[in-house]
């Protein structure tokens, strides 16, 4: 090998993760701009979930109130019928890119979600508390797998967790999460979410009908808006442990 080709080996060894850094970059970029629950700043719902399983589908209607403040955002979410599970209550308080804190209230009492319990169930659908947590990039192996002006595609892999990639389809327009396919260890699509239909309200975009499903068992849940607000504030009591 002439010191030439050694030359140009050389620089292409030194671009090579130069490229995958930008493009780890750029990943990281649509997923900080990314918006899972809708656009709005602050947003208040009623709901209904239908959790369909192979005994069949029950109903239950939600109280719901999203908050998004610069790296920082809040959920609450408690469930309103029928009335014996109104105990049934989520919280989810995120400071910045770093911190997270989950709480879920059943009959059974308050608990705090540990980091590692990301695949307990809210209110026993088959929506799980890590769906609504966020992808820390220097934890994750971002890519773009695929990119238009209509949707792009980042593919984010857990090194550390085999079972954790997951396949985000954002719009790049509004920023409006339309889909999240989650894949097992050799991956096959587990479990798949897909946005239904929109709300689209001057520049805000809310999905009002979204549904996750688990390929494994032929399960799903849908969840369908029924009525929203945006309201110029919300109570800080309701994004309060005490509210629990």
């Amino acid at each position: 090998m002439t010191r030439r080709t050694l030359g140009f080996a050389s620089l292409l060894l030194f671009f090579l993760p130069l490229s995958a850094l930008v493009a780890q970059d750029r990943a990281a970029a649509y997923l900080e701009q990314a918006h899972l629950l809708g656009t709005a700043e602050r947003l208040r719902v009623d709901a209904q979930l239908a959790i369909t399983t192979s005994r069949g589908t029950q109903q239950r209607g939600i109280e719901a109130y999203l908050e998004q403040r610069g790296e920082g955002s809040a959920i609450f979410a408690q469930v309103q019928s029928p009335a014996f599970l109104r105990n049934m209550k989520f919280l989810v308080l995120r400071q910045d890119s770093q911190r997270e804190d989950v709480w879920l209230r059943t009959s059974h009492g308050v608990r705090r979600v540990a980091a590692g319990d990301g695949d307990t169930a809210v209110f026993n659908s088959h929506f799980l508390v890590r769906d609504f947590s966020f992808v820390q990039p220097l934890d994750f192996h971002l890519s773009i797998v695929s990119e238009s002006d209509d949707a792009v595609v980042i593919e984010a892999r857990d090194p550390r967790d085999l079972e954790d990639t997951r396949l985000y389809t954002i719009n790049p327009g509004s920023g409006l999460v339309h889909g999240v396919e989650y894949l097992d260890a050799a991956g096959g699509v587990a479990r798949r979410f897909t946005v239904m239909e929109v709300i689209s309200e001057g520049t805000v975009v809310i999905p009002r009908v979204a549904r996750m499903e688990d390929l494994r068992s032929g399960e799903s849940t849908t969840i369908t808006i029924s009525r929203y607000e945006l309201p110029a504030t919300i109570p800080s009591r309701i994004f309060n442990r005490g509210n629990l």
